[in-house]
């Protein structure tokens, strides 16, 4: 099966531009020195160990194009299997886009038939919706009469979508009067969607003239066509977008093409917004300006935001820059966290920074985290790091879940614990399982480790039940087994409930098992209800759910 194409020709192009001449400097690292930071009331929140900057520049060029090539159908054909063969992602987009460009008019039709039948049953319709794009083009009429011919509808929604993907491009009013015709619903929005977006690409004024007609004002279309018209002119778009009326639209419109300014000028974005922009769009912008501008410099919007006046809307920005810095330079997101004022969204900034680190340097995270003395901190900090770590070495995260002093946090990460145990040895986080002290927390590990074990290796689960002593936690455990088993082998299911000892527990269990099996095999049911000397109130309650219409 050939890996699937997924980006708009347009897209594709200009990856492959941007790509080939863009210069990439590999990521330098630094130690700075240990800072020890504060919370807002004064308790030391321990720094990170590394720095890690990544300085990246692009350069964008005008994407290739040549007029089209008259080749054979079967020519093209035969290219288009040639480019889905090649292992280097960047060659076969580069191949895909020159053989979009040789569709014409005469051979769009003969190339995608031939292409279909060389080689069915292959996952390559996303690539016949790019032929039918390129087709349609210079013929829009066929391409689109084409599009609605194929029998399986989401298969000719995509043909469609892309028939008039390529109409908008040559012929943006035919395309909008075709697809206005069309009844109205969810599949004609999306479309429409689409090509609004062709249209932008191509022409954005032109795509906000549509866009906000009146009636006609889609905020997520109107989006599309600001961001495209500020990667032109981001003059432009902010002008158009200060001159709509105050509401959403305005507000989302700002910020849309604030952040598309601050990809190439941050300062520039930041210095419209703060001199022309009002307070009721300001800070929306000012937050979409910091967003973008941290994905290219975030050591340059660190600083910028840190001049910022203390408020609200400062940690506000810290805290998600901190966010985005977690991964990449988490010691620098830890000092940006500690100058949050508001010790609730410094605790966010906190919980975001281990869930990130952990995930990239489980080693490094738990280092932090061990290196904390102020116990409010240890209980946010903690939870995150040891899931993570769980990942990799469930056993020896166990006694780090354990000595959480948080129940709850403490209960989420031992259940984290053995699901992760089970799927290396289930037998063996059974046994760990059945040793919590707390009884609701035991039920929790346990029903959580059968399971993953369940469906790993139902048989060998079954078998462990044997050695578990009568008691809450075999009960909730067969619980948890008979929720899953009824699905595969409900005779067995309908055993097992029978065995738990906790009357209430085993009445819920009967009844979750009855209400699933009876809708397989209700005369099944029947006759082990008839069979059983279960109390006469269970009986009628199993009874009421097997005479239910199915």
């Amino acid at each position: 099966m050939k890996p699937r194409i997924v980006f708009a020709v347009g897209t594709i192009i200009a990856f492959l531009a941007g790509i080939a001449v863009g210069r990439w400097a590999p990521p330098t690292s630094s130690k700075p020195p240990a800072v020890t930071v504060a919370r807002p009331n004064g308790a030391p929140i321990q720094p990170g160990v590394s720095v890690k900057e990544t300085d990246q520049e692009t350069q964008q060029v005008d994407a290739p194009g040549s007029g089209p090539t008259e080749l054979k159908t079967t020519e093209l054909a035969a290219e288009i299997d040639a480019a889905l063969d090649q292992t280097d992602q960047i060659r076969r987009f580069a191949s895909i886009a020159a053989i979009l460009m040789k569709i014409t008019k005469e051979n769009g039709r003969e190339v995608i038939d031939q292409f279909r039948s060389g080689s069915p049953g292959r996952d390559d319709f996303f690539v016949t919706s790019y032929l039918i794009s390129a087709w349609a083009r210079a013929d829009p009429a066929a391409a689109l009469a084409y599009a609605e011919s194929f029998e399986r509808s989401s298969e000719r929604q995509q043909a469609i979508q892309g028939a008039l993907d390529g109409w908008a491009r040559v012929d943006s009013v035919g395309a909008l009067e075709w697809l206005e015709k069309q009844p109205a619903g969810l599949r004609r929005d999306d479309t429409r969607r689409l090509v609004i977006q062709s249209i932008a690409q191509q022409d954005p004024e032109r795509a906000l003239e549509i866009v906000l007609e009146p009636g006609s004002r889609n905020q997520s279309e109107a989006q599309t066509a600001f961001l495209q018209l500020a990667n032109r002119d981001p003059v432009a778009a902010a002008a158009r977008a200060e001159s709509l009326p105050p509401g959403s639209l305005r507000i989302q419109s700002i910020a849309s093409v604030a952040a598309q300014w601050a990809r190439k000028d941050p300062e520039a974005a930041i210095d419209w917004v703060n001199a022309t922009v009002k307070s009721g769009a300001r800070s929306q912008a000012i937050e979409s300006v910091v967003a973008s501008w941290a994905q290219t410099d975030p050591i340059a919007a660190a600083k910028w935001v840190e001049s910022e006046p203390e408020g609200s809307q400062r940690n506000r920005l810290i805290q998600n820059l901190s966010t985005r810095l977690a991964s990449d330079d988490p010691h620098e997101a830890i000092r940006l966290a500690a100058l949050i004022g508001s010790t609730e969204q410094q605790d966010q900034a906190l919980r975001n920074i281990a869930q990130e680190w952990s995930q990239q340097d489980p080693t490094a995270a738990r280092a932090w985290a061990e290196a904390q003395t102020d116990p409010a901190i240890q209980k946010i900090v903690w939870p995150a790091v040891i899931t993570n770590l769980a990942r990799s070495d469930p056993k020896g995260t166990a006694a780090l879940a354990v000595a959480l002093a948080d129940p709850a946090a403490q209960r989420d990460a031992l259940t984290t614990v053995a699901s992760q145990w089970a799927v290396v040895n289930p037998a063996e986080a059974a046994a760990w399982a059945s040793t919590q002290a707390d009884v609701e927390i035991r039920k929790q590990v346990v029903a959580t480790t059968v399971a993953t074990w369940i469906n790993a290796n139902p048989s060998a689960a079954l078998d462990w039940f044997a050695s578990v002593p009568p008691g809450p936690t075999r009960d909730f455990a067969i619980n948890t087994f008979c929720h899953q088993l009824v699905e595969v082998d409900p005779t067995l299911a309908i055993r097992m409930a029978g065995s738990i000892g906790d009357d209430e527990l085993r009445g819920n269990a009967l009844a979750n098992t009855v209400s699933v099996w009876h809708q397989r095999d209700r005369e099944a049911v029947r006759q082990w209800l008839a069979t059983t000397s279960h109390p006469p109130e269970l009986r009628q309650r199993l009874t009421e759910i097997i005479n239910r219409p199915q």
